[in-house]
């Protein structure tokens, strides 16, 4: 049999292993003048039969040295050496190998080399954008006599802190393998980096047992201070699309992102880098099970399918609007549809929080209802209408206030909906005239017309309050005071307003109209002008009357009779 020199990392068939599947050494006959290679070292075999016993001379070649150590049967030498820790950063003593004579002839000895594990990976090296996953192959090899179970770990070297690692043996996460005596095992290294990663070279190390192998990951873009963001699909338990869900990213009971499902089902949420837990509101559906969240830089991350149950209670509010404004003296009014979306029946009872002390309310079932409701009951699936009126205290001028409607469900359910108002009171103003509507005047003769405007609002004072005319085509107008700077509630501004209609003008009934305007509000008012005759004319006219009438009166006297 030809000699041929035996490593740990070629495979062999040994004298002693005959019809045994390739191995590395472990053990084995040798015979005088074999060698055998084991990582740096080079051990050569003589067997020294001048006396009895004969012993087995090994000699130890290493890069710098060399040793030789005589064994007879039965002995064992460990042979140790300064070796450099990475994870420690400093050299240690580590035992290289034990070698064991366990028969011892004149020609041959059988041995054993147990020499401990071997971690190697033939990509230790990887570029990756931040926020990927690295996978690093590696080859575990068990070097002893004796089956082992391997402890897997990462020793993180420069790695940043939120990088997260993972032994898998095939798909299946692992910390332990078990290795029989020569076995030869792949697992692979999942380093998971984060998204606002700087650029740079990152070291880790794969760790069996005691033995360390360095891996290296370059980052070649990073994305910091990007967000990130989350998809699903959400599904009911028939499997159709869920659309109008509100979707909700809670940190803590914070919540940090929403959005709504899509006719698809589809829903996607962006939010800044972290971990989170979804929510389903708004809906009479909730998760079948907790879903969370791990939002990367830069990256998108697939939730997959949701199922969605049926809640047994839900009720949802929906206001006509969440933020009105109204007039203090009228107070505010909000219309509440009720939805019991639960698969049960509901009862509740209707009420405010957060309204102010002088305050009171009341809920009515519709505009037209003057009965107080206060307690409603909903069927699964059944929908109504109340009306949430506010009424603010005497007095009050303006302001806002904020408040939820809440609804209490028998067993301590609570569903809500906030609302606001906001008083600014009210504008208005009134016009009045103390000679009435009706004018009478001549031809081109001036007309006066008293005008009284009052602010009747509650909101502030009226500003640049001026009076304007319409007249028909040639009438001349003019207005005394042009203009009241400011008329504050509960004033009055005086007007006196003088029209001259044309002298050419037919008698008869005419429209004035006079409108008050301010900065704020207008009003206006109609007057009827009478245009009399003059009194020359009048007299003419019945003259010219008499004389048709004495005309009348001949012709019938003397042609009367005939």
């Amino acid at each position: 049999m030809e000699k041929t020199p035996l490593t740990l990392v070629a495979l062999l068939v040994l004298s002693g292993l005959a019809g045994a599947q390739s191995s590395t050494f472990i053990q084995g006959t040798v015979t005088g003048g074999q060698t055998v290679t084991l990582d740096n070292l080079i051990l050569s075999f003589a067997i020294d039969a001048s006396k009895e016993p004969p012993s087995l001379q090994v000699t130890i070649t290493g890069p710098s040295s060399s040793k030789t150590v005589g064994l007879l049967k039965g002995d064992s030498y460990s042979h140790t050496d300064l070796v450099s820790n990475p994870v420690r950063g400093q050299m240690v003593l580590k035992t290289v190998f034990t070698l064991q004579v366990v028969s011892l002839g004149s020609s041959s000895a059988y041995v054993t080399l147990a020499s401990g594990l071997r971690l190697v990976s033939d990509v230790p090296g990887q570029t990756a954008e931040a926020g990927e996953t690295v996978k690093f192959p590696l080859k575990l090899t068990n070097r002893n006599p004796r089956e082992t179970t391997v402890d897997l770990g990462a020793e993180r070297g420069t790695i940043p802190r939120d990088w997260t690692t993972q032994f898998k043996s095939g798909q299946t996460p692992v910390f332990k393998v078990f290795l029989a005596s020569g076995e030869t095992r792949e697992v692979t290294l999942e380093v998971s980096t984060t998204g606002e990663t700087p650029l740079g070279d990152y070291t880790l190390y794969a760790a069996a047992d005691q033995e360390y192998f360095p891996l290296s990951v370059k980052i070649t873009r990073t994305f910091q201070g990007e967000r990130g963001t989350a998809t699903a699909t959400l599904q009911d338990s028939r499997g159709q699309a869920v659309s109008g869900v509100e979707v909700r990213l809670l940190r803590g009971s914070n919540v940090t992102a929403r959005a709504n499902s899509g006719s698809d089902g589809r829903v996607r949420l962006e939010a800044p880098v972290g971990k989170y837990t979804l929510s389903v509101e708004g809906t009479g559906m909730r998760l079948g099970q907790p879903v969370e969240a791990d939002i990367r830089a830069g990256k998108s991350v697939d939730l997959g399918t949701l199922r969605l149950e049926p809640q047994d209670y839900y009720v949802s509010i929906a206001p006509d609007a969440s933020s009105k404004s109204a007039s203090a003296k009228e107070g505010g009014k909000f219309t509440l549809k009720l939805r019991n979306q639960g698969i049960r029946d509901e009862t509740l009872d209707l009420g405010v929080a957060g309204l102010p002390a002088a305050w009171s309310y009341v809920y009515r079932e519709s505009d037209k209802a003057t009965e107080e409701v206060r307690r409603v009951s909903l069927a699964a699936g059944q929908e109504r209408e109340v009306v949430l009126l506010l009424l603010p205290p005497p007095g009050l001028t303006g302001g806002s206030v904020n408040l939820t409607a809440t609804l209490a469900g028998v067993g301590g359910r609570r569903y809500e909906a906030n609302l606001s108002l906001d008083f600014r009171g009210r504008y208005d103003m009134a016009l009045h005239s103390p000679r009435g509507l009706a004018v009478t005047t001549g031809r081109g003769t001036t007309a006066d017309i008293d005008l009284g405007a009052f602010n009747t609002g509650d909101a502030g004072s009226l500003t640049n309050l001026v009076v304007e005319a319409e007249t028909p085509q040639g009438w001349t107008v003019s207005v005394e005071p042009r203009r009241v700077a400011t008329l504050a509630p509960g004033s009055s501004a005086q007007f006196k307003v003088r029209v001259t209609p044309p002298g050419d003008l037919s008698p008869g009934d005419y429209k004035v109209t006079l409108k008050a305007k301010s900065d704020q509000v207008e009003r206006s008012e109609s007057y009827r002008v009478t245009l009399q005759a003059e009194a020359g004319t009048v007299a003419l006219g019945v003259m010219a009357v008499l004389v048709v009438v004495g005309l009348l009166g001949f012709v019938f006297w003397k042609y009367g009779r005939r």
